[in-house]
């Protein structure tokens, strides 16, 4: 099993050592050492050297003898937050208890299973009963109107969960000027667009932003940060196909899990994976097929779409749940964070080498960000750590590296495939 270089205990004990340390007297006061312990739990303490660029190099001998080539020329960036935490977080899990929690949340007590795509009466389906979320789509009402919510697992390219609330008919939430047309869609304003036509939304942004945020607290994803919002596009077309109508009339918002403010999305994210372990006993040289599992992607996003009418539209992708955080951690100054580096790449050359067939690797980029790492224990739970990654950023497929910016140490995860830029924002 992997090693997970962040304990969520060993940080929360580091935390209560802290007003021992600072209640000691002597030379300089309380205070002094109050605010120096404050300070270092501070993000602005890397104010310095934000934009500036870190240059360096020398050779690092691998524990196979050959000698890699290290450069560094980093421009340094550093987030815009007050602090960081440390937040332990676990897979979402389609199991009766968080399917009863979501679809009692959002649509009460009357839901039924969900057997075709005719629109029918609920009495017509088959009422669903107490725990009883074997299945995957069930049907409910909002305010009169009657939505289809899915979920499922899929294994392609690791592990993804999808779970979405539509109207059965998407005339039955269009905008009035749209409800002759044959068809109906709606997607997310572009700017231009948006700029020709005005809001027909009688809520304010405000107003529709508060709906959303009591949607996603009621169907028990109460620590999701917005991402972005934006207007809501109507689009009608005729039985041909051809395009009847246009119109702007709503708002949408989009969300990612995070802590304080910080999405955990923002700092980029790994689309997923399948993970080998160990090689069959019966078969040497093959992998025990029991021994892999498929990694859960870190793209976790909400989009919840608001009218009149209420929440008429909510997706969800990879859905995790907040279960501890351990808000303002002390990080480690610049300077301590670079030595660490430096004495800790050799088994970073080490990989890309044997790996890579690369002799040199180059840094061009270092960020202060919030980076997920493995519970060793339970493949279902993850720790968000405050970390600082260094990487090529005009170089696809280079290996990331990343170590802890709480306690210094390397987070060694080199099996995740780092080979999508797009991870980056």
């Amino acid at each position: 099993m992997k090693k997970k270089w962040v304990l969520l205990g060993m940080v929360l004990l580091g935390i209560c050592c802290l007003p021992a340390c600072s209640g000691k007297s002597g030379r300089g006061g309380t205070e002094d050492t109050r605010k120096k312990k404050e300070s270092s739990a501070d993000v602005s303490q890397f104010s310095e050297i934000n934009g500036t660029t870190w240059q360096d190099s020398w050779v690092e001998k691998t524990a196979s003898g050959v000698s890699v080539n290290v450069e560094v020329n980093a421009y340094t960036t550093i987030p815009d937050l007050k602090r960081m935490s440390v937040v332990e977080v676990e897979k979402y899990k389609l199991n009766k208890k968080n399917k009863k929690e979501l679809l009692e949340g959002i649509f009460g007590k009357e839901i039924w299973y969900y057997e075709d795509d005719q629109k029918k009466a609920p009495k017509d389906f088959v009422k669903l009963e107490e725990n009883d979320y074997k299945g995957n789509q069930y049907l409910g009402e909002r305010d009169g109107v009657r939505y289809l919510f899915q979920c499922e697992t899929s294994y392609e390219h690791g592990e993804h969960i999808y779970m979405s609330m539509r109207p059965c008919d998407e005339k039955d939430v269009a905008p009035n000027a749209l409800k002759e047309c044959v068809y109906v869609g709606r997607s997310p304003g572009s700017c231009a667009a948006a700029k020709k036509l005005e809001n027909q939304c009688k809520i304010s942004k405000e107003e529709a932003e508060k709906e959303a945020g009591d949607f996603l607290q009621k169907a028990g994803f109460p620590d999701m940060v917005r991402t972005g919002d934006g207007m809501l596009m109507w689009d009608g077309a005729n039985e041909n196909g051809e395009m009847a109508g246009r119109v702007c009339d709503g708002w949408y918002f989009d969300y990612s899990q995070g802590v304080e403010g910080a999405a955990f999305t923002d700092f980029g994210y790994d689309s997923g994976g399948v993970v080998m372990e160990f090689e069959s006993s019966d078969s040497p040289g093959t992998v025990d097929p029991d021994s892999y599992y498929h990694k859960y992607s870190m793209e976790c996003r909400s989009h919840i779409c608001v009218t009149d009418q209420g929440v008429v539209e909510a997706t969800w992708g990879n859905p995790i749940r907040t279960l501890s955080s351990v808000s303002g951690v002390k990080l480690l100054s610049f300077d301590t964070i670079k030595k660490s580096i430096r004495s800790q790449m050799t088994e970073y050359a080490e990989y890309c080498y044997q790996h890579r067939n690369k002799k040199a690797v180059t840094f061009s980029k270092m960020e202060l960000v919030y980076r997920r790492v493995p519970d060793p224990d339970d493949e279902d739970k993850f720790t968000y750590v405050p970390a600082w990654r260094l990487r090529n950023a005009s170089a696809v497929g280079d290996v990331v590296y990343f170590i802890n910016a709480v306690d210094g140490s390397l987070i060694t995860e080199w099996d995740i495939p780092w080979t999508e830029m797009n991870m980056f924002h």
